[in-house]
């Protein structure tokens, strides 16, 4: 039939098309073996550039192939010159939709065309990011050069959004080539600050730990460094093993600049836990600094609570009662945030 519409004059690539033709015949629901038949009826036609005609959103046929898994039709379209980097009006290009799809397969086959690696859609993502859900696709990225220094709209780099997401394979994958554990987005994140603000698990914070990120880096805007954001989360038990590899591996448990919390203790004293203020006076955290606005440790631990009120005052040696530089004391601290139990043990 196609042959006999082509033999009378029947023109594929007609302009009053709603849809390119093998764009249609590709979400057909006909065989893949009649599908191949058809293409290559309709490449010898009078229009041998159908391959890459693209629809109305700038889809051509290899991009609705790959984001299919249509691996045949893949192969075929890439063996009659097929643009590998063809991009719909979203910037998404076939890898980006085989690997979206997690067609490995597929991805090989683009992988071995030699494509542009190093792109982004028009929202700014990479492909790197696109891969992040199976280390063997970031693999095949990389093993075929993608820079991992790319960074999307906010800046992030595939080591960075790889901490976000939690994807501890790809993290390690990713440091082992080589990725920069110092880049900052546009927020003033580093990995490692990423990884202890967002309650990253500790395997995470140790490998970017072995692989040289700076333990004591502050955030330019806050001050805060990775030991007071491990304090910011409500799981005790997580923030602890956090805690353990970052000083493990050379965190300075007395290092200052948070600009509202001063150190890691105060931090702790305010927001973590009893078992995390322990944890960080058995590694010589000091309890008789004081922040720049006369704050110490028991002043904030007399603002969480009688437990933590409690640890740090079994070793604070200096008066109970002093004030910081605003004139409150203890008493004054616990009774702001309505800790009775806490003024019982001061009186």
């Amino acid at each position: 039939m196609v042959s006999l519409l082509l033999a009378n004059g029947a023109e594929p690539g007609h302009e009053l098309l709603a849809s390119p033709l093998l764009v249609d015949l590709i979400g057909s629901p006909v065989s893949t073996d009649d599908k191949i038949k058809v293409l290559r009826r309709l490449t010898r036609s009078r229009c041998p550039n159908l391959v890459n005609v693209a629809d109305r959103n700038g889809m051509t046929p290899l991009l609705h192939a790959a984001a299919a898994g249509d691996l045949d039709i893949v192969q075929w379209l890439l063996r009659n010159e097929a643009d590998v980097d063809a991009r719909d009006s979203r910037g998404r290009c076939a890898l980006y939709y085989a690997l979206v799809n997690k067609h490995e397969r597929i991805v090989r086959d683009l992988l071995a065309r030699k494509p542009q690696l190093n792109v982004s859609t028009t929202d700014g993502q990479t492909l790197l990011e696109t891969a992040m859900e199976q280390v063997s696709m970031v693999r095949l990225l990389l093993d075929a050069g993608a820079d991992t220094e790319l960074g999307n709209k906010r800046n992030r780099t595939a080591l960075i959004v790889a901490v976000l997401e939690k994807k501890t394979e790809v993290v390690q994958l990713l440091v082992e080539r080589r990725a920069n554990v110092h880049h900052r987005d546009k927020d003033g994140f580093n990995p490692i600050l990423i990884a202890t603000a967002h309650s990253t698990d500790a395997d995470i914070v140790r490998i970017l730990a072995e692989a040289g990120a700076n333990l004591n880096d502050a955030h330019p805007a806050t001050g805060d460094t990775p030991l007071h954001l491990a304090m910011k989360d409500g799981n005790m038990e997580k923030t602890d093993c956090i805690i353990r590899e970052l000083i493990d591996h050379g965190a300075d448990v007395n290092a200052t600049g948070g600009f509202s919390i001063f150190n890691a203790i105060c931090a702790a004293a305010f927001s973590a836990g009893a078992s995390t203020i322990e944890l960080l006076l058995g590694k010589g955290a000091s309890v008789h600094i004081p922040d720049p606005l006369g704050r110490l440790p028991i002043h904030f631990a007399a603002a969480s609570g009688i437990k933590n009120f409690e640890a740090v005052a079994s070793v604070y040696q200096d008066d109970l009662m002093i004030c910081d530089k605003a004139g409150k004391n203890v008493l004054h601290w616990a009774a702001q945030f309505g800790h009775v139990e806490t003024i019982k043990a001061i009186l």
